[in-house]
């Protein structure tokens, strides 16, 4: 059957892993037109390939036009097109980072808008191409509690005041503001 000592030789393959798997912004966490941001980590896993970031991008419909060309969701740093990344054994000799980074943005705005999005990620990871990776900002709740549960006005004299006490609380995780008592 010949000599020639083949055998089998296993392609060098990058494979991209990112920490986390999902980005989930709290809005509790931010005033009314802040920010904040949350760092999603690029990795190479793979056996000896070095991992090519060939696109980092958003997608994001803005949810209302207040957010104009500021939106709620965005990217504040991305590593640069065709950025390589070594698994971490072979970083070294190589002379490759063996981690990348992406910053995403989120503003908060002064409504209740749900947010989500999309971090796509174009890389040579034949087998995870684009990778995708959800970004959302997390619903609040609200919930008033009212005490008493109802408040009672016998008659009210004519040209007089009555006064009653009711006292809220929210137990909620989002501000609420109380726009008329009926």
């Amino acid at each position: 059957c010949g000599g020639g000592g083949g055998g089998f030789a296993l392609e060098a393959k990058p494979a991209i892993e990112t920490t986390p798997t999902e980005i989930v912004f709290q809005p509790g966490a931010v005033d009314i037109g802040g920010e904040i941001s949350h760092t999603l980590r690029i990795e190479n896993t793979g056996e000896g390939g070095v991992l090519e970031i060939r696109s980092v991008t958003l997608e994001y419909q803005a949810a209302s036009s207040e957010e104009g060309t500021r939106p709620a969701l965005f990217l504040k740093t991305t590593p640069a097109d065709g950025a390589k990344v070594a698994p971490k054994d072979k970083a070294e000799e190589l002379g490759l980072p063996d981690l990348e980074t992406v910053e995403v943005g989120f503003r908060r705005y002064d409504d209740s808008y749900q947010r989500t999005g999309t971090l796509v990620i174009e890389s040579n990871d034949g087998d995870n191409s684009p990778l995708r990776i959800k970004v959302k900002v997390a619903t609040t709740t609200v919930n008033l509690i009212a005490t008493p549960s109802e408040v009672v006005f016998q008659a009210v004299q004519k040209n007089k005041f009555a006064d009653r006490t009711a006292s809220l609380l929210n137990t909620g995780d989002a501000t609420i503001g109380i726009v008329q008592v009926r």
